[in-house]
């Protein structure tokens, strides 16, 4: 009897070895498939380009009416509902077509959300600036290079204003609250 139980092959140590096998498999498949969806996750949700005012900024943003809108700073991007929407809109009737019915967003669904004034003169239009570099350098005391300046870039505006110095005088501040206005304004577009 010895004998025969010597002659059988050890079975149990290969099928725990091919189990060793398979678990790990598993596991690198399961790892592969959360990186993954971590990085479908990072492409659905991109931060914004955003930056947050200086705290000197807020009075005067209070003043132009943009209080609100300052509050609002930074946000994330959801790319997945934002191709949902896109996938609603009708643009011969400007709305939305949801199950509920058809939606459409107005100028005062916009300003209770910003919190933004609605009255006086509009602003819109096209202008055209002889020299927008110089225009540039008036509004914001600094300008991209007269070579290079085909349009205002809001990594630019990001790059030169998201942070001021201890020492500026309440003129740069004026500088730098144009300078997130337009940052507001531009990145809403």
């Amino acid at each position: 009897m010895g004998d025969l139980i010597s002659m059988v092959p050890p079975i149990h140590i290969e099928a725990s070895t091919g189990e060793k096998e398979r678990r790990e498999r598993r596991r690198r498949r399961r790892n592969v498939k959360e990186k993954k969806k971590k990085e479908e996750e990072g492409r659905r949700r991109k931060k914004s380009i955003g930056f947050q005012p200086d705290e000197r900024l807020i009075p005067f943003l209070e003043l132009a009416g943009f209080e609100s809108a300052a509050l609002i700073r930074t946000f994330d991007l959801r790319y997945d509902l934002i191709s949902a929407l896109v996938e609603r809109w009708r643009p011969e009737t400007h709305t939305f077509h949801l199950p509920c019915g058809e939606c459409c967003i107005t100028l005062e669904d916009v300003a209770v959300q910003l919190g933004l004034p609605i009255d006086g003169n509009a602003v819109m239009g096209v202008s055209s600036i002889s020299r927008p570099a110089t225009f540039c350098y008036e509004l914001l005391g600094l300008s991209p290079s007269v070579e290079k300046f085909a349009s205002l870039r809001l990594s630019w505006l990001k790059a030169n204003f998201e942070y001021l110095p201890s020492t500026v005088n309440e003129w740069e501040v004026m500088q730098a609250v144009r300078a997130y206005i337009m940052h507001l304004v531009v990145s809403v577009r």
